[in-house]
């Protein structure tokens, strides 16, 4: 069985739970591999978006993966100097293009999400879901998202 996760970081409450359960899936003989926005340990089955794009030969992918965070950065800043947001939303846009994703979605048996809110769009979801097939097991580690960015 193959399982791939998505999730924010390893670090934060909801991102030590989802690495947690990735380690116990390997500990119990299942191939897991767990994909994140930000990295903070050596694991090499936790792999980075940067890892990701600056692993591929091809230039285009890298500029696109920089241009789509700068332009999420550059977006979320105008965001915040019009409406004022007191607290973190999800703007609903990925930093990632499906192609650099495919290689590790390869005979894939269960999706897993937890937190993916910074890097994957609904869109991509959707093309994750139609590329493998494989059922999508989404843990809630909080009311994110069902509110749209409120963390409790």
């Amino acid at each position: 069985m193959k399982i791939i996760h998505f999730t924010n970081n390893t670090f934060d409450g909801g991102g030590r739970l989802t690495y947690q359960i990735h380690q116990n899936l390997i500990r119990n003989g299942i191939d897991s591999t767990l994909l994140v926005y930000q990295k903070d340990t050596d694991d090499p089955t936790v792999i980075e978006l940067s890892d990701i794009i600056d692993s591929t030969t091809n230039l285009l992918p890298k500029i696109q993966y920089r241009f789509l965070r700068l332009k999420g950065r550059v977006l979320w800043r105008l965001a915040l100097e019009k409406y004022k947001f007191k607290d973190l939303f999800n703007q609903n846009r990925d930093f990632i293009l499906f192609k650099a994703l495919m290689p590790y979605l390869q005979q894939v048996d269960i999706v897993c999400y937890s937190s993916p809110q910074y890097y994957l769009s609904s869109s991509l979801v959707r093309q994750i879901y139609n590329h493998t097939g494989a059922p999508i097991v989404w843990t809630l580690m909080d009311v994110e998202p069902f509110t749209g960015g409120c963390h409790f």
